[in-house]
């Protein structure tokens, strides 16, 4: 059973230059990226449309990293600006999609962190919307209090609802929390992104994500509660950090390329008729 996937630029150092990742990934199974912001801030955003245009990869989603600083207004528009520029590449990419986290909250409230997101991102999604762009928002982990406060699938759900918001589920943020099979399969349908990526037990760091398969996530179960509670969009595989197995981070895309293809087929056949 078809299904829309993709692999994420993340995998990748942040100096990368674009042309090189793309020639990385052309012998690979990978026909459908994800593309980080920062690769259009060092390439050059007009440089890196143009390599994205002529390459046989479809774009899938850019990454916008944080979107506002929430206890500073006097920085929004700004922010606000370069989330319209995302809309604007997202336009001329033939793009969906970008996503981001919600940016820090400092000393607000958590309530009072949700109602400045809202207010802050109007305009934007005002103007991602004249365009058939859709915003989304990533959870991420606690210790990333810089970039996000949103570190859970149930205050994922409960801030898209109040922003507007799409969500994005990531596995390699949310797959060790109770009941996560139950949560993703029962929001799972208005989920418009999965973020696929596996965690070594060990690791300290925020910034490993491994192959689907090689570490300690459930990941069978987690796309099957997904495919049974009648996700359809795009499935993202995420890597992050020095593989250890020693790929390339061509290679560990396009290993997990292989993996989690036939995984997500095989789930989404087995739900096919039931939602």
């Amino acid at each position: 059973m078809a299904h829309e996937q993709s692999a994420n630029l993340v995998a990748f150092p942040r100096d990368a230059r674009m042309d090189d990742v793309l020639d990385a990934l052309q012998p690979t199974r990978v026909d459908a990226l994800v593309v980080p912001g920062w690769m259009f801030d060092q390439n050059g955003w007009a440089a890196v449309t143009k390599s994205l245009r002529a390459s046989r990869f479809a774009v899938k989603s850019l990454i916008c990293t944080s979107f506002l600083t929430l206890p500073d207004p006097s920085r929004w528009p700004d922010e606000q600006q370069r989330m319209r520029t995302f809309v604007d590449a997202c336009v001329e990419l033939d793009c969906p999609r970008f996503y981001g986290t919600a940016g820090p909250r400092g000393h607000l409230y958590y309530d009072e962190a949700i109602d400045r997101l809202a207010e802050g991102l109007v305009p934007v999604l005002d103007y991602a919307r004249e365009r058939g762009v859709d915003v989304v928002l990533e959870s991420g982990i606690p210790i990333r209090v810089d970039l996000q406060f949103v570190f859970s699938v149930a205050d994922l759900v409960e801030v898209c609802e109040r922003t507007g918001l799409s969500m994005c589920f990531d596995v390699g943020a949310s797959w060790s929390e109770r009941d996560i099979e139950l949560k993703l399969e029962k929001h799972a349908a208005r989920g418009v992104m999965v973020q696929l990526s596996d965690f070594i037990a060990g690791t300290t760091s925020s910034m490993e994500r491994t192959v689907p398969g090689d570490g300690a996530a459930p990941i069978p179960r987690l796309v099957d509660a997904l495919a049974r509670g009648g996700f359809d969009s795009l499935w993202d595989i995420e890597l992050l950090g020095a593989q250890p197995s020693g790929e390339t981070p061509a290679q560990a895309l396009d290993r997990s390329w292989g993996i989690v293809a036939p995984m997500i087929d095989e789930a989404l056949g087995r739900y096919a008729g039931t939602n």
